[in-house]
Order: C-alpha cells, then sequence, then structure tokens
C-alpha cells in the first residue's frame, strides 16, 4: 500500500494499492506513469520503490550451544527454550528441525523449545540436534545444540547406622536394609574398610549350596556382623557398624571355637568339590528407571556352550528403531538355524549369547559381560557422524554391524534383489510425462561430500531443482518413507540425484534403495562411491564418480534423457529388480549372526572394533 499527499492545503492521503508478485532484491517499483488523482488537483510527483533484502532471523547463541541436561530430568520436560530474534518485526518465524542422532529429546515447534521424550535418557554422552528458523521470505538461520548428560553420583540414603551384635549369637540375621539412589545406572556394592567382621553375603533360599560362608573376625571372642542379600526380594542387607559385645564364658567360647573349626573345614572341602566341576560368577544388576533402588546380587551362570537343543539368544540391548523388526523375525525364524531368536529385553542379558549395542545411546558404563558371550558395536554411519564410545568401551565388542561389507555382520540400508515377476508399465506414456531434467530433495545442508554444491555446478549445464530447506522449492516434511513430493517428482523428472552426505565404500542409503522399494519410474544418479556397482545393478543407475567433471557427467544425462529408447532402456533394466526393505535387511542381518553362533565362532583377540569399523577413516 503506498500513501502520499499532493501539496494541497488540505491533508488529503492519495493511495494506490500494488502487487508486487516475486521481487528480489534491486528490483525498482515504478509507479511513474499511472496513480490516482484527487478532484481538482494534479499529482505532485512520481512515487517508486526498490525491494530491499530481508533480515535474516538471528538465534541469541549464534551457530552453535551446548546445553547440560540433568540426569533425573523426567519424560517430556523442557531442557532448552530458543530465543531467536528478527530486525522485520512483520515477519511470522517458523522453526523447523533439520536433523538429529537420537530419539531422547524432541523439538517443540510451537513453543521453540526442545523438550525430552523420556525419562531414562543414557547418561556421558552428547547428543547433537540440528535446528533451523526461517522468515516469510524462506531467509534461514541454522544452529547446532549439543545436549550432554552427566552422571549423577549415586547416594546411600541410611547411613552411618549402628547395630548390636552379641558374641553368643548363633543365627545370621539382617543388620541394615540398605537404600540407594541411583538414577539410572547399575551399581556394586563392596566393603571399602579392611579387618573387620562384616561380609556381603549372598543368600538364595531357593538353592541354599549358592550360600556363601560366614567368616570370623580377628577377635576370638567376637562373632562377626553379617550383611546378607536375599535374591527373591530383591533386598539388600549391607555392612552396619559394630556395636557392643557381652561377654562369654570361656567354656563356650572353647565350643564354639571348635564348632567352627569342623564347619569350616567340611564347607572347604564341599566347595572345592563342587566349584571344580561348576562355574559361578556374581555380579551386580541395577534396576533402571527408579529413582530409590535397592542393591541386587544374583548367581551369574556363564552362558550354556553346548549347542546341542540349545536356542541360541540374540539381546538388542539398546536401539529402538530396531524393535519393529523384531517380532516379524521371531514369526518367520532363520531358516538356516531355526533355533535362533532375537529380543529387546535387557533381563534377558545373562542368558544371551550375543549382544548388540547401537552407538548412539549406549549405557554409561558397559554392564557384565560373561567370559562366552559375543558382544557387537552396531553403527549405521560413517565416521563423521558415529559416536565414538568412552575408553572403558575398549575390548567389550568381538564383532561389528554396519553397512560396511567387511563387518562381521552386515546390516546395510537396503539389498537389491532379482524379480520373480516381471513388472509391467507403459514406457512411451512413462517417458512422455517427464517435464524437468534432475531433481535433489535435501534438509541436512553443509555435509563432507559437498552434495548441494555438486547439485548446483551440475545445474549449470542441465535443469536441476533443489528441493527441500536445502533447496528454494519446500517438499513437505522430512521422511524416510514415500512422501507424496517424492512421488510426484518422479513422475515429473528424469533422474533423481541419490547423493550421500559422505562418500565412502559401501555407504548408499534410502536415497537410492527407496526408488527401487516403491518401484519408482526415474533413474538415480549416485555421487558414489566408486564401489556402488558392486551391490547396485549395472545398467539401473548412473555414478558421478565414472565422470571426470560435473559438465561431462550432464552431457551423459542429456544423452540418455533426449531420447525415449536410451532412456527407458534404464528404466526397463531397473524394473528388473526390487529391494527387498529395511525388515529382510534386518532378518538377513540377524541369519548371519545366527549361522556365526551355531557354528563355534572364534574372536579376534587383536581386533579394535574402532578402527576396523571405520577402515580407510571412513
Amino acid at each position: 500500500m503506498i500513501s502520499y499527499n499532493t501539496g494541497n492545503s488540505y491533508p488529503i492521503l492519495n493511495r494506490r494499492k500494488t502487487s508486487l508478485g516475486d521481487r528480489t532484491a534491486g528490483d525498482l517499483v515504478d509507479w511513474s506513469t499511472t496513480g490516482p488523482q484527487t478532484s481538482g488537483s494534479n499529482r505532485q510527483y512520481a512515487i517508486r520503490a526498490i525491494v530491499k533484502q530481508g533480515n535474516t532471523p538471528q538465534f541469541s547463541f549464534g551457530t552453535s550451544v551446548t546445553v547440560t541436561v540433568p540426569e533425573s530430568t523426567a519424560s517430556g520436560a523442557a531442557v532448552y527454550v530458543f530465543t531467536v530474534t528478527d530486525a522485520d518485526p512483520q515477519d511470522t518465524l517458523t522453526m523447523e528441525m533439520v536433523s538429529t542422532d537420537n530419539s531422547f529429546f524432541s523439538l517443540d515447534i510451537n513453543n521453540k523449545q526442545i523438550v525430552t521424550t523420556q525419562s531414562d535418557i543414557p547418561n556421558e554422552v552428547s547428543y547433537v540436534m540440528e535446528v533451523k528458523v526461517y522468515d516469510d521470505c524462506r531467509l534461514t538461520q541454522t544452529g547446532t545444540v549439543t545436549l550432554t548428560v552427566p552422571n549423577t553420583a549415586l547416594t546411600i540414603d541410611n547411613l552411618p547406622s549402628n547395630g548390636t551384635v552379641k558374641e553368643d549369637e548363633t543365627a545370621e540375621r539382617k543388620l541394615l536394609d540398605l537404600t540407594v539412589t541411583e538414577l539410572h545406572d547399575g551399581y556394586t556394592c563392596t566393603l571399602t574398610t579392611s579387618n573387620v567382621p562384616f561380609i556381603v553375603k549372598q543368600v538364595n533360599t531357593a538353592n541354599p549350596i549358592t550360600d556363601v560362608a560366614c567368616r570370623h573376625g580377628s577377635s576370638p571372642s567376637a562373632r562377626e556382623g553379617v550383611c546378607w542379600l536375599s535374591y527373591q526380594e530383591s533386598d539388600c542387607f549391607c555392612r552396619g557398624r559394630m556395636g557392643t559385645v557381652e561377654n562369654m564364658p570361656f567354656q563356650q567360647h572353647t565350643i564354639y571355637f571348635f564348632i567352627v573349626i569342623v564347619t569350616s573345614v567340611l564347607v572347604s572341602v564341599f566347595w572345592i568339590n563342587f566349584l571344580s566341576e561348576f562355574k559361578m560368577d556374581f555380579i551386580s544388576f541395577g534396576i533402571t528407571n527408579t529413582s530409590k533402588q535397592k542393591f541386587l546380587i544374583v548367581p551369574k551362570k556363564e552362558v550354556v556352550k553346548s549347542k546341542e537343543n540349545l536356542t541360541f539368544i540374540i539381546l538388542i540391548y539398546n536401539g529402538p528403531y530396531l524393535k519393529p523388526y523384531i517380532e516379524p523375525f521371531r514369526k518367520k525364524k532363520c531358516p538356516s538355524v531355526t533355533n535362533c531368536i532375537v529380543t529387546d529385553n535387557v533381563k534377558d542379558i545373562n542368558k544371551s549369547h550375543a549382544v548388540i549395542f547401537t552407538h548412539m545411546s549406549l549405557p554409561g558404563k558397559p554392564p557384565y559381560k560373561a567370559s562366552n558371550q559375543f558382544w557387537i558395536f552396531h553403527a549405521m554411519e560413517t565416521v563423521h557422524y558415529t559416536h565414538k564410545p568412552p575408553k572403558h568401551w575398549d575390548n567389550k565388542f568381538d564383532y561389528t554391524m554396519s553397512f560396511r561389507r567387511h563387518s562381521e555382520v552386515l546390516r546395510s540400508y537396503g539389498k537389491i534383489v532379482r524379480r520373480e515377476k516381471e513388472l509391467m508399465r507403459n514406457y512411451s506414456e512413462v517417458f512422455r510425462k517427464k517435464k524437468f531434467g534432475a531433481v535433489w530433495m535435501s534438509g541436512h545442508c553443509p555435509v563432507p561430500s559437498k552434495r548441494k554444491a555438486l547439485a548446483q555446478e551440475l545445474g549449470k549445464y542441465m535443469h536441476v531443482d533443489l528441493f527441500g530447506s536445502c533447496g528454494t522449492r519446500p517438499c513437505g516434511g522430512r521422511t524416510t518413507l514415500l512422501s507424496d513430493c517424492l512421488k510426484n517428482v518422479s513422475r515429473d523428472y528424469k533422474f533423481y540425484l541419490s547423493f550421500e552426505n559422505t562418500i565412502c565404500p559401501d555407504y548408499t542409503t534410502e536415497k537410492l534403495f527407496n526408488l527401487f522399494l516403491y518401484d519408482l519410474e526415474i533413474v538415480p544418479v549416485v555421487n558414489g562411491p566408486p564401489n556402488a556397482a558392486k551391490y547396485i545393478p549395472n545398467g539401473t543407475f548412473v555414478n558421478y564418480q565414472d565422470f571426470p567433471s560435473a559438465a561431462e557427467l550432464a552431457k551423459k544425462l542429456l544423452e540418455i534423457g533426449s531420447n525415449e529408447e536410451n532412456y527407458t532402456k534404464y528404466l526397463k533394466e531397473k524394473d528388473k529388480y526390487h529391494d527387498i526393505g529395511n525388515g529382510g535387511v534386518f532378518d538377513l542381518a540377524m541369519c548371519q549372526l545366527c549361522n556365526k553362533l551355531a557354528t563355534n565362532p572364534t574372536r579376534n583377540s587383536s581386533l579394535n572394533y574402532w578402527t576396523s569399523l571405520m577402515k580407510n577413516k571412513c
């Protein structure tokens, strides 16, 4: 709306409404030849306007900020509130998630804050979220929020405490019920003071032979106090403080001393024979998701080594995104090892033969590992986006599971197989509907492969449209599934730029596999890796790595896309294959691990899981 005064003695404002349409900075809008006139007078001067660049919204923290999140934070709590400013007060600001490496925090767009999605968040780990804010003109500011969850020290709530032990006591009894507050991790109860007449004892009433015999203190006249644990009731009874000791007659001392000597000899003989046949470890076990925990010690048996009539158990210790595939695998089973199951119940860790740990949400401290258990480090990203575990995880892992083909267990983002039944299309009609050259879609812009720059360079020689927050055209929310936007561009464009964030051997994600999974009628163009032809059928895609420059790649794509026969040749070859989907890939990975467990697997004692997984710095 333009307003001006004609210069008359009356304060009459003349108004002219105009539609600017799509304008960029520097455009001139000229009203010098048209415009309203007031009655009885002419316009004194012309009006024109110059479109100026708007202001970009800004985060108060700049481009990055680190936030400490207490371990005790409840689910749904706000852990960081964004402050965003814009010099253009009329603009409406919108926030959006660009990327995240975890499922423990989410972005509350309406309130412009980060909130927790659960209360049980692994500590001693940093989580990274990339967010952006943009105004009505799509001027965008991107920022990175790093959330760290420190490990809060546990507390013993009912110590110090006093108790009395009589020297003529003959029965063991509880001295103290120890209550410990630990928000997340497991913990171990031990005596830190030596030469005291108290011990931690395991008592299992259901299996008395696991009881630990009491030992006497250093004083011959003092019967030791005993701290024992009730396995069935999950109670912790820990050492108290020595109280009053009453005197006993010398004759009673002698009788007790004789009884103790004879009992000790008999018990020693029993345990020597028993332990020669059975091996038993005792582990400490913490109960998570509770603010008040009671210490529990349970007998830990080694995983059974005999493979006759044995069910192999694979535990996915963490990794909630794998959960949807567990039940279908349980129903189908592995054809070659039918007695192999997968579970995500951490209570099964004692009887599991293999345990899979996902890099994104490792527990703060490793749980107990049986000597004949196999631990697998699972990561599906390149070195740039994979969390390296702390040093206390070194020497814990026996295998790796990832997209890398040299991993002991291969779990790629997809697997392309030959189609059993031919896919029927009207390829001439498909080609006729193609209106544009190439399309690239992404919401994750600054990446090691510099894929946006490559797409822009390619656009100098052929038609290329950039969709998503990295481009100029919106395309709905970010998803790994089939979207309406992806269906539409597959219909209208000839080539889909399946550009990855990193160019590493074997690294190809759903950006390519989805085109096969959903049978989309578009030819993929990848930016690597050089060995892509080992797992993507020849004649179904074009690899930028095969060309010396973007200009040469564009020349090849124009040659293919300008001729119906050349273009549909690629589509027909692509339609001979399809992708088996995430569930099928999961089944193959678990069967591969089942086969290893069933065929006497061996460990490479010199294996460094990290350098092995990140071979060639990828």
